[in-house]
Protein backbone atom coordinates (compact mmCIF):
# COMPACT_ATOMS: atom_id res chain seq x y z
CA UNK A 1 0.00 0.00 0.00
CA UNK A 2 1.19 3.52 -0.76
CA UNK A 3 1.09 5.84 2.24
CA UNK A 4 2.88 8.81 3.74
CA UNK A 5 3.62 9.40 7.40
CA UNK A 6 3.94 12.91 8.85
CA UNK A 7 5.38 13.12 12.37
CA UNK A 8 4.80 16.11 14.67
CA UNK A 9 6.25 16.57 18.16
CA UNK A 10 3.49 17.98 20.36
CA UNK A 11 6.06 19.05 22.98
CA UNK A 12 7.28 21.70 20.54
CA UNK A 13 5.17 24.75 19.75
CA UNK A 14 5.08 24.10 15.98
CA UNK A 15 3.91 20.53 16.50
CA UNK A 16 1.39 21.58 19.11
CA UNK A 17 -0.17 24.07 16.64
CA UNK A 18 -0.51 21.32 14.00
CA UNK A 19 -2.12 19.06 16.61
CA UNK A 20 -4.64 21.76 17.55
CA UNK A 21 -5.50 22.24 13.87
CA UNK A 22 -6.10 18.49 13.40
CA UNK A 23 -8.34 18.44 16.48
CA UNK A 24 -10.37 21.31 15.05
CA UNK A 25 -10.50 20.03 11.45
CA UNK A 26 -11.40 16.43 12.35
CA UNK A 27 -13.36 17.23 15.54
CA UNK A 28 -11.03 15.12 17.62
CA UNK A 29 -12.02 14.91 21.27
CA UNK A 30 -8.87 16.13 23.04
CA UNK A 31 -10.47 16.64 26.45
CA UNK A 32 -7.99 14.09 27.81
CA UNK A 33 -4.95 14.19 25.50
CA UNK A 34 -3.12 10.92 25.08
CA UNK A 35 -0.05 10.40 22.97
CA UNK A 36 1.12 9.09 20.63
CA UNK A 37 -1.91 9.76 18.44
CA UNK A 38 -2.25 8.37 14.92
CA UNK A 39 -4.69 10.15 12.57
CA UNK A 40 -5.85 8.22 9.49
CA UNK A 41 -8.35 9.80 7.12
CA UNK A 42 -9.95 11.85 9.84
CA UNK A 43 -10.14 8.98 12.32
CA UNK A 44 -7.74 8.63 15.21
CA UNK A 45 -6.10 6.05 17.44
CA UNK A 46 -4.17 6.81 20.64
CA UNK A 47 -1.69 4.85 22.73
CA UNK A 48 1.12 2.53 21.66
CA UNK A 49 -0.84 -0.67 22.25
CA UNK A 50 -3.94 0.57 20.41
CA UNK A 51 -1.93 1.80 17.40
CA UNK A 52 0.05 -1.42 17.14
CA UNK A 53 -3.04 -3.62 17.41
CA UNK A 54 -5.10 -1.70 14.86
CA UNK A 55 -2.28 -1.30 12.39
CA UNK A 56 -1.61 -5.02 12.46
CA UNK A 57 -5.20 -6.20 12.47
CA UNK A 58 -6.88 -3.60 10.30
CA UNK A 59 -4.59 -1.28 8.37
CA UNK A 60 -1.91 -3.67 7.15
CA UNK A 61 -4.38 -6.37 6.06
CA UNK A 62 -6.29 -3.71 4.09
CA UNK A 63 -9.58 -3.85 5.93
CA UNK A 64 -11.57 -0.76 4.96
CA UNK A 65 -13.24 -0.13 8.29
CA UNK A 66 -10.87 0.90 11.07
CA UNK A 67 -12.89 0.23 14.20
CA UNK A 68 -11.52 3.22 16.10
CA UNK A 69 -12.43 3.38 19.75
CA UNK A 70 -13.09 6.95 20.72
CA UNK A 71 -14.33 6.41 24.24
CA UNK A 72 -11.73 7.99 26.53
CA UNK A 73 -13.01 5.98 29.47
CA UNK A 74 -12.39 2.79 27.45
CA UNK A 75 -8.87 3.93 26.64
CA UNK A 76 -8.02 4.60 30.26
CA UNK A 77 -9.57 1.58 32.01
CA UNK A 78 -6.53 -0.70 31.55
CA UNK A 79 -4.05 1.70 33.16
CA UNK A 80 -1.79 0.06 35.75
CA UNK A 81 -1.97 0.92 39.45
CA UNK A 82 1.23 2.96 39.27
CA UNK A 83 -0.12 5.02 36.40
CA UNK A 84 -3.33 5.65 38.30
CA UNK A 85 -1.33 6.82 41.30
CA UNK A 86 0.63 9.28 39.21
CA UNK A 87 -2.10 10.61 36.95
CA UNK A 88 -3.12 14.22 37.45
CA UNK A 89 -6.42 14.76 39.22
CA UNK A 90 -8.77 17.68 38.69
CA UNK A 91 -9.54 19.70 35.61
CA UNK A 92 -6.86 21.04 33.31
CA UNK A 93 -7.38 24.60 34.48
CA UNK A 94 -6.07 23.77 37.98
CA UNK A 95 -2.76 25.38 38.84
CA UNK A 96 0.32 23.19 38.40
CA UNK A 97 1.47 24.25 41.85
CA UNK A 98 -1.90 23.34 43.38
CA UNK A 99 -1.76 19.89 41.81
CA UNK A 100 1.78 19.22 43.01
CA UNK A 101 0.96 20.60 46.46
CA UNK A 102 -2.08 18.32 46.73
CA UNK A 103 0.03 15.32 45.74
CA UNK A 104 2.73 16.26 48.25
CA UNK A 105 0.19 16.46 51.08
CA UNK A 106 -1.17 13.04 50.20
CA UNK A 107 2.37 11.62 50.27
CA UNK A 108 3.54 13.72 53.25
CA UNK A 109 6.32 15.42 51.26
CA UNK A 110 7.96 18.29 53.17
CA UNK A 111 9.55 21.42 51.72
CA UNK A 112 13.06 20.42 52.83
CA UNK A 113 12.80 16.87 51.39
CA UNK A 114 15.08 16.11 48.47
CA UNK A 115 12.72 15.74 45.51
CA UNK A 116 12.71 15.24 41.76
CA UNK A 117 9.87 15.10 39.25
CA UNK A 118 10.33 12.53 36.48
CA UNK A 119 8.36 12.38 33.20
CA UNK A 120 8.46 9.18 31.14
CA UNK A 121 6.38 7.36 28.54
CA UNK A 122 5.63 3.84 27.29
CA UNK A 123 8.10 1.78 25.24
CA UNK A 124 10.88 4.27 25.96
CA UNK A 125 14.27 2.58 26.33
CA UNK A 126 15.95 5.74 27.63
CA UNK A 127 13.18 6.17 30.22
CA UNK A 128 13.73 2.64 31.50
CA UNK A 129 17.50 3.17 31.76
CA UNK A 130 16.98 6.40 33.69
CA UNK A 131 14.57 4.68 36.08
CA UNK A 132 17.12 1.91 36.65
CA UNK A 133 19.80 4.52 37.34
CA UNK A 134 17.54 6.35 39.81
CA UNK A 135 17.29 3.17 41.89
CA UNK A 136 20.98 3.61 42.72
CA UNK A 137 20.90 7.25 43.92
CA UNK A 138 20.49 8.49 47.48
CA UNK A 139 17.50 6.69 48.97
CA UNK A 140 16.41 9.90 50.76
CA UNK A 141 15.53 11.50 47.41
CA UNK A 142 11.78 11.35 46.75
CA UNK A 143 11.07 10.50 43.11
CA UNK A 144 7.63 11.27 41.70
CA UNK A 145 6.98 9.87 38.23
CA UNK A 146 4.41 11.06 35.70
CA UNK A 147 3.77 8.96 32.62
CA UNK A 148 2.74 11.27 29.79
CA UNK A 149 0.20 8.66 28.73
CA UNK A 150 -1.79 9.51 31.86
CA UNK A 151 -4.54 12.10 31.81
CA UNK A 152 -3.31 15.73 31.65
CA UNK A 153 0.34 14.74 32.18
CA UNK A 154 1.34 16.04 28.74
CA UNK A 155 -0.22 19.41 29.51
CA UNK A 156 1.67 19.61 32.81
CA UNK A 157 4.94 18.73 31.08
CA UNK A 158 4.42 21.33 28.36
CA UNK A 159 3.56 23.95 30.97
CA UNK A 160 6.69 23.16 32.97
CA UNK A 161 8.77 23.32 29.78
CA UNK A 162 7.43 26.84 29.27
CA UNK A 163 8.02 27.90 32.89
CA UNK A 164 11.58 26.55 32.87
CA UNK A 165 12.28 28.05 29.39
CA UNK A 166 13.30 24.69 27.91
CA UNK A 167 14.38 24.97 24.27
CA UNK A 168 12.34 23.03 21.70
CA UNK A 169 15.32 20.78 20.89
CA UNK A 170 15.38 19.56 24.52
CA UNK A 171 11.67 18.93 24.89
CA UNK A 172 11.54 15.14 25.04
CA UNK A 173 11.24 12.43 27.65
CA UNK A 174 12.76 11.31 29.90
CA UNK A 175 12.73 14.71 31.62
CA UNK A 176 13.56 15.52 35.24
CA UNK A 177 12.66 18.74 37.08
CA UNK A 178 14.68 19.21 40.24
CA UNK A 179 14.86 22.43 42.25
CA UNK A 180 15.37 25.21 39.72
CA UNK A 181 17.01 22.86 37.20
CA UNK A 182 15.70 20.68 34.38
CA UNK A 183 17.47 17.79 32.65
CA UNK A 184 16.27 15.96 29.53
CA UNK A 185 17.44 12.78 27.87
CA UNK A 186 19.20 9.75 29.33
CA UNK A 187 22.77 11.03 28.93
CA UNK A 188 22.11 14.50 30.33
CA UNK A 189 20.12 13.17 33.30
CA UNK A 190 22.66 10.51 34.29
CA UNK A 191 25.58 12.93 33.89
CA UNK A 192 23.89 15.62 35.98
CA UNK A 193 22.68 13.31 38.73
CA UNK A 194 26.11 11.70 39.01
CA UNK A 195 27.61 14.95 40.28
CA UNK A 196 27.92 15.24 44.05
CA UNK A 197 26.56 18.79 44.26
CA UNK A 198 23.47 18.15 42.13
CA UNK A 199 21.17 17.56 45.10
CA UNK A 200 22.42 20.54 47.16
CA UNK A 201 19.34 22.68 46.42
CA UNK A 202 17.13 19.92 45.05
CA UNK A 203 14.38 20.19 47.66
CA UNK A 204 10.65 20.09 47.05
CA UNK A 205 10.27 23.63 48.40
CA UNK A 206 12.98 24.95 46.05
CA UNK A 207 11.23 23.43 43.04
CA UNK A 208 7.83 24.87 44.00
CA UNK A 209 9.37 28.33 44.46
CA UNK A 210 11.16 28.02 41.09
CA UNK A 211 7.87 27.09 39.39
CA UNK A 212 6.05 29.98 41.06
CA UNK A 213 8.74 32.42 39.99
CA UNK A 214 8.87 31.17 36.40
CA UNK A 215 5.10 30.97 35.97
CA UNK A 216 4.71 34.45 37.43
CA UNK A 217 2.04 33.50 39.94
CA UNK A 218 4.03 34.27 43.05
CA UNK A 219 2.63 37.05 45.16
CA UNK A 220 4.54 40.24 44.50
CA UNK A 221 6.56 40.85 47.64
CA UNK A 222 6.56 44.02 49.71
CA UNK A 223 10.17 44.50 48.61
CA UNK A 224 9.07 44.58 44.96
CA UNK A 225 6.44 47.21 45.69
CA UNK A 226 8.95 49.25 47.72
CA UNK A 227 11.46 49.04 44.86
CA UNK A 228 8.85 50.25 42.38
CA UNK A 229 7.71 52.99 44.76
CA UNK A 230 11.31 54.22 45.21
CA UNK A 231 11.96 54.12 41.46
CA UNK A 232 8.77 56.05 40.74
CA UNK A 233 9.52 58.63 43.42
CA UNK A 234 12.99 59.22 42.00
CA UNK A 235 11.58 59.50 38.45
CA UNK A 236 9.18 62.15 39.77
CA UNK A 237 12.15 64.40 40.59
CA UNK A 238 13.46 64.23 37.03
CA UNK A 239 14.41 67.77 35.92
CA UNK A 240 12.88 67.19 32.47
CA UNK A 241 9.38 66.71 33.83
CA UNK A 242 9.66 69.35 36.55
CA UNK A 243 10.89 72.03 34.16
CA UNK A 244 7.82 71.49 31.95
CA UNK A 245 5.52 71.65 35.00
CA UNK A 246 7.14 74.86 36.28
CA UNK A 247 6.79 76.51 32.88
CA UNK A 248 3.09 75.54 32.74
CA UNK A 249 2.47 76.86 36.27
CA UNK A 250 4.33 80.07 35.43
CA UNK A 251 2.01 80.64 32.46
CA UNK A 252 -1.05 79.90 34.64
CA UNK A 253 0.16 82.36 37.31
CA UNK A 254 0.69 85.07 34.73
CA UNK A 255 -2.74 84.45 33.20
CA UNK A 256 -4.26 84.27 36.71
CA UNK A 257 -6.06 81.11 35.65
CA UNK A 258 -6.91 78.35 38.19
CA UNK A 259 -3.40 77.17 39.05
CA UNK A 260 -4.57 74.35 41.33
CA UNK A 261 -7.41 73.09 39.12
CA UNK A 262 -5.53 73.23 35.82
CA UNK A 263 -2.33 71.97 37.38
CA UNK A 264 -4.17 68.91 38.74
CA UNK A 265 -5.75 68.26 35.34
CA UNK A 266 -2.27 68.39 33.78
CA UNK A 267 -0.92 65.92 36.38
CA UNK A 268 -3.96 63.64 36.03
CA UNK A 269 -3.41 63.46 32.28
CA UNK A 270 0.22 62.51 32.87
CA UNK A 271 -0.81 59.78 35.34
CA UNK A 272 -3.29 58.29 32.87
CA UNK A 273 -0.78 58.50 30.02
CA UNK A 274 2.07 56.90 31.94
CA UNK A 275 -0.12 54.06 33.21
CA UNK A 276 -1.41 53.47 29.68
CA UNK A 277 2.10 53.48 28.21
CA UNK A 278 3.35 51.15 30.93
CA UNK A 279 0.57 48.59 30.76
CA UNK A 280 0.57 48.72 26.94
CA UNK A 281 4.35 48.16 26.82
CA UNK A 282 4.13 45.36 29.37
CA UNK A 283 1.48 43.37 27.53
CA UNK A 284 3.07 44.09 24.14
CA UNK A 285 6.34 42.54 25.33
CA UNK A 286 4.45 39.63 26.93
CA UNK A 287 2.37 38.96 23.80
CA UNK A 288 5.00 39.46 21.10
CA UNK A 289 8.18 38.23 22.72
CA UNK A 290 7.14 35.73 25.42
CA UNK A 291 7.73 32.68 23.20
CA UNK A 292 10.98 34.08 21.79
CA UNK A 293 12.22 35.04 25.24
CA UNK A 294 12.05 31.41 26.27
CA UNK A 295 14.81 30.62 23.79
CA UNK A 296 16.74 33.92 23.77
CA UNK A 297 16.11 34.95 27.36
CA UNK A 298 19.81 34.99 28.24
CA UNK A 299 20.82 37.04 25.19
CA UNK A 300 17.93 39.46 25.77
CA UNK A 301 18.94 39.91 29.42
CA UNK A 302 22.59 40.54 28.48
CA UNK A 303 21.62 43.21 25.92
CA UNK A 304 19.22 44.94 28.33
CA UNK A 305 21.82 44.78 31.10
CA UNK A 306 24.33 46.52 28.83
CA UNK A 307 21.87 49.32 28.06
CA UNK A 308 21.03 49.79 31.75
CA UNK A 309 24.75 49.91 32.66
CA UNK A 310 25.29 52.55 29.97
CA UNK A 311 22.46 54.67 31.43
CA UNK A 312 24.03 54.33 34.89
CA UNK A 313 27.39 55.53 33.60
CA UNK A 314 25.82 58.47 31.74
CA UNK A 315 24.02 59.60 34.90
CA UNK A 316 27.24 59.41 36.91
CA UNK A 317 28.97 61.50 34.20
CA UNK A 318 26.10 64.02 34.39
CA UNK A 319 26.56 64.16 38.17
CA UNK A 320 30.22 65.09 37.69
CA UNK A 321 29.32 67.72 35.08
CA UNK A 322 26.71 69.27 37.39
CA UNK A 323 29.21 69.43 40.25
CA UNK A 324 31.61 71.24 37.88
CA UNK A 325 28.72 73.49 36.78
CA UNK A 326 29.22 72.37 33.19
CA UNK A 327 25.48 72.18 32.49
CA UNK A 328 25.97 72.22 28.73
CA UNK A 329 27.59 68.78 28.92
CA UNK A 330 24.60 67.06 30.54
CA UNK A 331 23.61 64.04 28.43
CA UNK A 332 20.45 62.74 30.10
CA UNK A 333 17.95 65.40 29.06
CA UNK A 334 15.36 66.03 26.38
CA UNK A 335 16.67 66.77 22.87
CA UNK A 336 16.74 70.49 22.05
CA UNK A 337 14.08 70.23 19.33
CA UNK A 338 11.70 68.41 21.67
CA UNK A 339 12.26 70.94 24.47
CA UNK A 340 11.54 73.76 22.03
CA UNK A 341 8.34 72.05 20.86
CA UNK A 342 7.13 71.55 24.45
CA UNK A 343 7.89 75.16 25.37
CA UNK A 344 6.03 76.37 22.29
CA UNK A 345 2.98 74.26 23.19
CA UNK A 346 2.90 75.52 26.79
CA UNK A 347 3.32 79.17 25.81
CA UNK A 348 0.21 78.93 23.64
CA UNK A 349 -1.83 78.47 26.79
CA UNK A 350 -1.39 82.14 27.63
CA UNK A 351 -3.31 83.10 24.49
CA UNK A 352 -6.24 80.72 24.98
CA UNK A 353 -9.66 81.68 26.27
CA UNK A 354 -10.19 80.93 29.99
CA UNK A 355 -12.92 78.38 29.34
CA UNK A 356 -10.63 76.27 27.12
CA UNK A 357 -7.62 76.27 29.49
CA UNK A 358 -8.72 73.16 31.53
CA UNK A 359 -9.13 71.14 28.33
CA UNK A 360 -5.80 72.39 27.00
CA UNK A 361 -4.05 71.63 30.31
CA UNK A 362 -5.27 68.03 30.16
CA UNK A 363 -4.29 67.69 26.50
CA UNK A 364 -0.83 69.14 27.23
CA UNK A 365 -0.38 66.57 30.00
CA UNK A 366 -0.88 63.78 27.45
CA UNK A 367 1.28 65.31 24.69
CA UNK A 368 4.14 66.32 26.98
CA UNK A 369 4.15 62.89 28.68
CA UNK A 370 5.01 61.25 25.37
CA UNK A 371 7.73 63.83 24.74
CA UNK A 372 9.17 63.49 28.24
CA UNK A 373 9.45 59.75 27.80
CA UNK A 374 12.85 60.24 26.15
CA UNK A 375 14.05 61.46 29.53
CA UNK A 376 11.79 60.21 32.34
CA UNK A 377 11.01 56.99 30.49
CA UNK A 378 14.48 55.56 31.07
CA UNK A 379 13.77 54.62 34.68
CA UNK A 380 10.21 53.68 33.76
CA UNK A 381 11.28 51.19 31.07
CA UNK A 382 13.89 49.69 33.40
CA UNK A 383 11.12 49.28 35.99
CA UNK A 384 8.85 47.65 33.40
CA UNK A 385 11.63 45.16 32.61
CA UNK A 386 11.89 44.46 36.34
CA UNK A 387 8.12 43.90 36.45
CA UNK A 388 8.32 41.62 33.41
CA UNK A 389 10.96 39.40 35.03
CA UNK A 390 8.87 39.14 38.22
CA UNK A 391 5.59 39.25 36.33
CA UNK A 392 2.26 37.98 37.46
CA UNK A 393 -0.60 36.43 35.52
CA UNK A 394 -3.01 38.43 37.68
CA UNK A 395 -4.26 41.50 35.82
CA UNK A 396 -5.06 43.23 39.12
CA UNK A 397 -1.54 42.62 40.38
CA UNK A 398 0.01 44.02 37.20
CA UNK A 399 -2.19 47.13 37.37
CA UNK A 400 -1.36 47.55 41.06
CA UNK A 401 2.37 47.59 40.24
CA UNK A 402 1.90 50.38 37.72
CA UNK A 403 -0.34 52.31 40.09
CA UNK A 404 2.36 52.11 42.77
CA UNK A 405 5.06 53.33 40.38
CA UNK A 406 3.10 56.11 38.68
CA UNK A 407 1.51 57.13 41.98
CA UNK A 408 4.95 57.54 43.55
CA UNK A 409 6.15 59.42 40.46
CA UNK A 410 3.28 61.88 40.88
CA UNK A 411 4.06 62.75 44.50
CA UNK A 412 6.85 65.29 43.72
CA UNK A 413 4.77 66.99 40.99
CA UNK A 414 1.74 67.31 43.28
CA UNK A 415 3.97 68.67 46.04
CA UNK A 416 5.46 71.22 43.63
CA UNK A 417 1.99 72.24 42.49
CA UNK A 418 0.92 72.85 46.11
CA UNK A 419 4.06 74.90 46.85
CA UNK A 420 3.52 77.08 43.77
CA UNK A 421 -0.18 77.44 44.57
CA UNK A 422 0.60 78.61 48.11
CA UNK A 423 3.59 80.87 47.31
CA UNK A 424 2.24 82.19 43.99
CA UNK A 425 5.74 81.87 42.49
CA UNK A 426 7.88 79.19 40.85
CA UNK A 427 11.19 80.62 42.09
CA UNK A 428 11.28 78.56 45.30
CA UNK A 429 10.98 75.27 43.43
CA UNK A 430 13.38 76.35 40.67
CA UNK A 431 16.10 77.19 43.19
CA UNK A 432 15.51 73.95 45.07
CA UNK A 433 15.83 71.84 41.89
CA UNK A 434 18.87 73.71 40.62
CA UNK A 435 20.84 73.09 43.81
CA UNK A 436 19.88 69.41 43.92
CA UNK A 437 20.23 68.47 40.26
CA UNK A 438 23.56 66.75 40.93
CA UNK A 439 22.03 64.69 43.74
CA UNK A 440 19.18 63.61 41.47
CA UNK A 441 21.66 62.52 38.78
CA UNK A 442 23.64 60.59 41.40
CA UNK A 443 20.54 58.76 42.66
CA UNK A 444 19.50 57.98 39.08
CA UNK A 445 22.92 56.47 38.40
CA UNK A 446 22.73 54.37 41.58
CA UNK A 447 19.24 53.18 40.68
CA UNK A 448 20.32 52.08 37.19
CA UNK A 449 23.34 50.35 38.74
CA UNK A 450 21.02 48.45 41.09
CA UNK A 451 18.89 47.40 38.10
CA UNK A 452 22.06 46.27 36.31
CA UNK A 453 23.18 44.16 39.29
CA UNK A 454 19.71 42.63 39.52
CA UNK A 455 19.78 41.69 35.82
CA UNK A 456 23.30 40.20 36.14
CA UNK A 457 22.28 38.08 39.13
CA UNK A 458 19.27 36.83 37.17
CA UNK A 459 21.75 35.36 34.66
CA UNK A 460 23.60 33.35 37.31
Amino acid sequence: MDYEIFVYNVFQQSGKEVYKKYCKDYQIDNSADEFPMLVINGQWITGYDEIERYLKNDFIIEKEDLRIKQDNGQKQKDKSNSEQKNKVEGDTGTSIVDQLTRNSREKNIKNDDKYLLLFTTYSCEECEKVKEFLKEIDSSVIIEEYNIGAENAVEILQTLYAYYHVADSRQHVPTIFMGNQVFTGQEEIITALSREDTFTNATYGTMIEAIKKNMGTETISKTSYLALFGSGLLAGFNPCGISMLLMLLSILLTAQSGVLRNGMLYILAKIITYISIGIGSYFAVAAVFSDQLKSISRIFTIVVSGIILMLAVMNFVDFINVKREQFGKIHMQLPVNLRTFNHHMIKKMGNVSEKFIPLLAFALGIVISFGEFFCTGQIYMASILYMFRTHSESILQIISMFLVYVGAMSIPTIAILMVVYKTKTTNVVSEFMLHRMGLIKLFNGILFLVFFIYMVFSLI
